[in-house]
């Protein structure tokens, strides 16, 4: 019988004013074990990998209760920005004692060969991730903790990640790995926690748990939200041409790019990672020049970043909205108006996003990811803002790896990476 590497005994965590974060979990967990941790947001999947990785402190969490981790663990944050701190990513490796020649493989599978000699500051959140979870994969650490392994990759990418993982724990590994797609990880994942208020339960079949029946019944409801075009509408947004390379690269980031929205409409980006969809919207909101090109805009736009936090700019809730009541229903805050904003789930902070840009009278809204890192039901719920925005009059054009938020898009435009 295999050895227990990680052992929790009602490992309890404890964060702001006390409340219960984890709650008397309870799991085993062996090397060559893949263990899968879903549920919804909130739930403390994030907590859980914190307390594994030693972490919990770090975050003001106090853990009560018995915790076993044997060996040295490797963490990887949900965060892709926070997992590179070279300067470029090929000194990560050199920094931790490897060689590039011993990762060539792994990176090549995951198609961020090149990507590891490119500034770190230009890294594209779907190449940090993918890198990160490369450096987890191969750093021989006996636990990896990967929060969010697949939030920022297409579905090819999604499946590469889920076999480097795997053949990790086939080496002999102990990999937790935090994702809102438990049908992703059928086949590959050897246990599964199911997190709700803290509390964990453990499943052999990921399909098994509420997490897959929430997945499916979400993929409905979004089809169901699918906004319609508006060919008599006035185009509010054209972009014509559009050309783009990075000033030390030999290949074009964007050719030839050209999309129309008009007031109502919402216009999906889609495409591989690295295929240039950031690099459009923040050349569309004038954050970015393209080489070449042309763009007709009728009305301010505003860009709102994969991570929102980044847009917002007041302490709480109700600031951020003007203390819009009306505005607040309609995103599902109107209960967290005295909230601070730094407490607030990642589903909560990209609706409160999207609202705060209603709420200031921007009708153009540029968004960069919006479903990252969301359970099914925040999804939806962000689905449903969007679409509710649409009607009132705003042009929305975002961004996504999800071909499930894509289908309420009234139009796509898939790029190629140049």
């Amino acid at each position: 019988m295999r050895g227990r590497r990680v052992r929790l005994d009602c490992l309890t965590a404890r964060g702001v004013k006390g409340a219960k974060v984890l709650d008397c979990v309870r799991l085993e967990a062996s090397p060559g074990d893949l263990v899968l941790v879903t549920g919804y947001s909130g739930s403390g999947k994030t907590s859980l990998l914190r307390a594994l990785g030693g972490l919990a402190g770090l975050h003001g969490l106090k853990l009560e209760g018995s915790m076993r981790v044997e060996g040295p663990t490797f963490y990887v944050p949900q965060e892709p920005w926070h997992s590179i701190v070279s300067p470029y990513p090929v000194v990560e490796l050199y920094v931790q004692g490897f060689s590039i020649e011993a990762f060539r493989e792994a990176l090549r599978s995951l198609g961020v060969e090149e990507a590891m000699y490119k500034p770190s500051v230009e890294l594209s959140a779907g190449e940090a991730q993918r890198i990160s979870v490369a450096l987890a994969a191969l750093s021989g650490a006996q636990t990896l903790l990967v929060d969010e392994a697949t939030s920022y990759v297409d579905e090819h990418m999604r499946g590469s990640i889920v076999r480097l993982l795997a053949e990790a724990a086939e080496g002999g590994a102990t990999v937790f790995v935090v994702d809102h797609n438990p049908l992703l990880w059928r086949g590959a994942a050897t246990l599964t926690i199911y997190m709700e208020g803290g509390r964990a339960e453990i499943y052999d079949d990921p399909l098994e748990t509420p997490a897959a029946e929430a997945y499916g019944r979400a993929e409905k409801a979004l089809l169901r939200l699918r906004v319609d075009e508006a060919p008599d509408g006035e185009t509010i947004l054209e972009a014509r041409d559009i050309y783009h390379r990075y000033p030390d690269s030999d290949r074009y980031t964007l050719r030839e790019a050209s999309l129309k929205v008009r007031r109502g409409e919402v216009v999906a980006v889609t495409g591989p990672s690295g295929a240039g969809k950031s690099t459009l919207l923040r050349i569309l909101a004038g954050l970015e020049r393209p080489l070449k090109g042309s763009i007709t805009i009728k009305a301010r736009p505003h860009y709102i970043p994969e991570n929102p936090i980044l847009y917002i700019s007041s302490p709480l809730v109700g600031d951020e909205l003007l203390w819009r009541r009306d505005v607040a229903a309609q995103a599902g805050l109107e209960h967290l108006l005295h909230r601070p904003v730094s407490v607030l789930s990642s589903g909560e902070r990209r609706r409160l996003a999207l609202a705060s840009a209603y709420s200031r009278g921007v009708r153009v809204i540029l968004l960069d990811e919006p479903s990252i890192g969301l359970d099914p039901i925040s999804e939806v719920r962000v689905a449903r803002l969007i679409a509710s925005l649409a009607s009132m009059g705003c042009a929305i054009v975002f961004s996504t790896n999800s071909r499930r938020l894509a289908s309420i898009a009234s139009r796509s435009l898939e790029l190629g990476g140049g």
